[in-house]
């Protein structure tokens, strides 16, 4: 049985995950790595230059190298339409509303001041996307932003019935991104109405358990009267297990290691309630808009993942995704986010969106528009708005390989690991002591220890600095 299923494939096993989560759990008890004695040896890994200190916190969902070639691993005449077309199953949908009623000055993504249009720039958009695909399996959607639950009930069931002109025989979740300060009952009840209450996963911006926090972190570039309470957001997840729904993610914003150690007993409430997955994000200054919280070092970063890692498993969650992402043993990932690392298509629908379409034996990662101006003219002219192409077919194992490292439970093979060592030319040495101190071989494959998994996003940009210059030569597998 390929373990990697119990955290990539969308039937999971319950009894699979909880025997799984029992040897993890072995392996923490009879960890004699101390906290000190890994960031040591990272340390020492930083001055001797095998791994790059700069690469502390770029997590990202486009893991690299998938950003890194543009349109030399595309053929010139490559269209996001075309592949679309090619494709047999859509894996997930999501539809980001790019408005919000208040602007959080720690949010980094693209926005609408106009909410009219943006709610009309999404439906013709989400039209020319579904006009290339209906017919088609859906498999997941989600609604994100943005603000979803602030959009007209009006232009939101217009967007379902959009979506239900593809094939829903095995469709199974959909999703939302909801503000807790705003009406949320109404989106639901529409949702669970289409779907069946069954499917309906609902993702919470709490951002802190702590009221005094959220102040901070809902902190608005113009007035904001959408702040809430945590005596609130309990009130919302007794209302959602009420109907029925009981797949809830809880995102929580952290900027420093003190703040994680503050979070903990409001977790803990969060998970006696019944919560069952939580997403946590850290803060980086260049998220601010110039206003710069705190500076994160490789070092904190490591220590509030290990301290996370640790409270999570002992709480009985499985880490779906490395580093930030924690489900309940027995409950399901968000099947979006599943897609962005796995192979499957994604389709992106909005501003600033980015999808991915699996078709023609490789992968292609694309974004939309982030300029008002030209993802407004784009849509208006026809035209999908997409405004960038990342090809990742210059060997489409390697990259995917490097990239699912954020299954804790997924491995490289040796031959990658082999391809690896050969593009890094004059950095061998440096690839071979990364796969000496962060990785285990076993019956031909190379395992994270856990020690590599605190430091995921360095590895993996390490890796990827070694061998970017001559990655573009690859053979297109």
């Amino acid at each position: 049985m390929d373990k990697r299923c119990l955290f990539c494939s969308w039937n999971r096993k319950k009894d699979g995950l909880i025997l799984y989560m029992k040897r993890q759990m072995e392996l923490i008890q009879n960890n004699e790595t101390s906290l000190d004695k890994l960031l040591n040896k990272v340390k020492q890994s930083f001055e001797a230059q095998t791994l790059d200190e700069s690469c502390a916190g770029k997590f990202d969902v486009y893991i690299l190298p998938d950003k890194q070639f543009i349109d030399q691993n595309c053929e010139k005449n490559t269209s996001i339409e075309n592949e679309l077309s090619k494709v047999e199953v859509i894996d997930s949908l999501y539809i980001h509303f790019g408005y919000c009623p208040s602007l959080c000055k720690v949010c980094p993504y693209p926005k609408m001041d106009d909410k009219e249009k943006a709610e009309d720039l999404l439906t013709k958009e989400l039209a020319h996307n579904i006009e290339l695909v209906k017919g088609k399996k859906l498999k997941s959607l989600l609604f994100g932003g943005g603000t979803p639950n602030d959009m007209s009930m009006a232009t939101f069931a217009t967007l379902i019935q959009e979506v239900k002109k593809c094939d829903l025989e095995e469709f199974e979740q959909v999703g939302i991104e909801i503000h807790p300060g705003l009406d949320y009952q109404k989106y639901i009840e529409l949702l669970a109405e289409n779907f069946g209450p069954e499917k309906v996963h609902v993702s919470i911006g709490l951002q802190s358990t702590n009221d005094e926090k959220i102040s901070q972190w809902r902190e608005s570039k113009n007035n904001n009267p959408f702040l809430y309470t945590n005596e609130q957001v309990e009130g919302i997840i007794k209302d959602l297990q009420a109907q029925g729904i009981y797949q809830i993610n809880i995102d929580l914003l952290l900027a420093s290691f003190p703040d994680w150690e503050k979070e903990k007993k409001g977790i803990e409430k969060l998970i006696r309630q019944g919560v069952p997955k939580f997403t946590l994000y850290p803060i980086y200054g260049k998220y601010m808009h110039g206003q710069v919280i705190q500076k994160w070092s490789a070092e904190e970063l490591i220590k509030i993942r290990k301290e996370a890692l640790e409270f999570f498993k002992k709480s009985g969650f499985y880490h779906a995704i490395n580093p930030n992402y924690f489900v309940k043993n027995g409950d399901i990932a968000n099947q979006e986010s599943i897609v962005q690392f796995d192979g499957g298509t994604l389709v992106a629908v909005g501003l600033g969106a980015r999808g991915k379409v699996r078709s023609s034996k490789k992968d292609i990662v694309y974004e939309n528009h982030r300029s008002l101006n030209e993802y407004e003219k784009s849509i208006n002219n026809g035209l999908l708005p997409t405004n960038k192409i990342y090809g990742q077919n210059k060997n489409l194992a390697l990259s995917n390989e490097v990239r699912r490292l954020v299954f804790p439970e997924h491995k490289i093979s040796k031959e990658s690991v082999e391809l690896l060592i050969e593009l890094a030319a004059e950095n061998k040495e440096k690839v071979l002591k990364i796969f000496n101190d962060y990785f285990v071989e076993e019956n031909g494959e190379y395992d994270l220890t856990e020690e590599g998994k605190l430091i995921l996003d360095i590895i993996q940009g390490s890796l990827w600095e070694c061998i970017k210059n001559n990655f573009k030569n690859v053979n297109t597998k």
